[in-house]
């Protein structure tokens, strides 16, 4: 999970109502209402990242993994800051502040480093690679599988980054709702203080749902 914010509280029925409304907890194609309220609600997040000039947010990853011998935690943070419509820099840490990977776009050059292990936790040793190309025309070349032109593959898949996506796609509707077969409305939560709706999406390429908690006042995704 990652999140932009403190633990989600649920708050349905409390003051967040004022800012979000009173939506039943429902299942999209069991209900009109709900399955409009949550195109809507999704139409506006995606226009709220489309029309943002800047942005800079900073999250955290919780894991666990597990095994007959037990399991073990660990924690990623991460930073996403842009600058429409050609500079990105994005990065993930461990929890004792070592890099793991970055993508960094200028508006002339693409750097990319990244652990060819992909192992997440602290003093585990790190295989490195950098890879410093110069930069397309457009951002999208990297996230979208549709687009005129080469494609680039970024190799620190840090622009699957659900922000990163929104801000760079010429099709972030697109990213919202790729192999969606199922949409809930869970009711509304406080999350690090903001009144957010809890929309959860089913896709068919995936083992569990998909859950955004979008906030009411802004449209921005303060926790997935």
């Amino acid at each position: 999970a990652s999140a932009f914010g403190a633990r989600g509280e649920a708050t349905t029925g409390s003051k967040c109502a004022e800012a979000c409304g009173s939506l039943p907890v429902a299942k999209a194609s069991e209900d009109a209402g709900t399955s409009r309220a949550i195109d809507s609600i999704l139409r506006q997040c995606v226009e709220t990242y489309g029309v943002t000039k800047t942005y800079c947010a900073r999250g955290r990853f919780l894991g666990e993994n597990k095994n007959a011998a037990g399991s073990q935690r660990w924690v990623y943070t991460f930073e996403v800051c842009y600058e429409r419509p050609h500079r990105l820099a994005a990065t993930m840490k461990r929890a004792n502040g070592e890099m793991t990977s970055r993508f960094a776009a200028d508006g002339e050059s693409v750097l990319m480093y990244w652990n060819t292990d992909n192992a997440p936790l602290e003093g585990a040793p790190q295989k490195t690679v950098y890879q410093l190309i110069p930069q397309p025309a457009v951002l999208p070349a990297f996230v979208d599988d549709e687009l005129e032109g080469d494609l680039y593959k970024d190799e620190t898949t840090l622009l699957q980054l659900v922000d990163a996506r929104l801000l760079t796609s010429r099709d972030p509707v697109g990213q919202i709702y790729h192999g969606a077969s199922a949409f809930y409305y869970d009711g509304i939560e406080d999350v690090g203080g903001r009144c957010c709706h809890r929309i959860r999406i089913e896709r068919l390429d995936l083992a569990m749902a998909d859950t955004y908690w979008i906030e009411c006042e802004t449209g921005f995704i303060r926790k997935r």
